[in-house]
């Protein structure tokens, strides 16, 4: 009986630390009244993916430690642009994309619902 329960113990244990949702997956977002789709795959540390708005696509690449994903979307003739992320509950990321501004770095941010729902930048 009680390696039952031990055993129930430790499966429950790995299912609730093993079942994180991870990166993988498809999000849309708002931004400035334009739909940005953002899909991404995670494995083995890697996020790979495309991101789109308004006509344009940009590949994602990056990595994942610890809950957050590090990395850029090449943007075309804008060049590369540096994000980081991180997931917000079962079904959100927060998106943010590090600007090099002069003198300083500027901060846009995203919040990224799972497809189906929305969520407005600044939200």
């Amino acid at each position: 009986m009680q390696r039952s329960i031990g055993a129930l113990v430790l499966f429950l244990t790995f299912l609730s630390c093993g079942g994180s949702p991870g990166f993988s997956g498809s999000y849309d977002a708002d931004y400035m009244g334009q739909s940005v789709a953002l899909r991404l795959e995670e494995s083995d540390g890697n996020l790979r993916g495309e991101l789109r708005y308004s006509g344009l696509i940009g590949a994602v690449s990056g990595s994942v430690s610890g809950g957050v994903a590090e990395g850029q979307v090449s943007a075309g003739l804008m060049g590369d642009l540096p994000f980081e992320a991180r997931l917000e509950g079962d079904s959100g990321l927060r998106w943010k994309y590090l600007l090099p501004l002069p003198g300083e770095t500027q901060a846009l941010e995203l919040h990224f619902g799972s497809r189906g729902k929305f969520f407005r930048a600044g939200e």
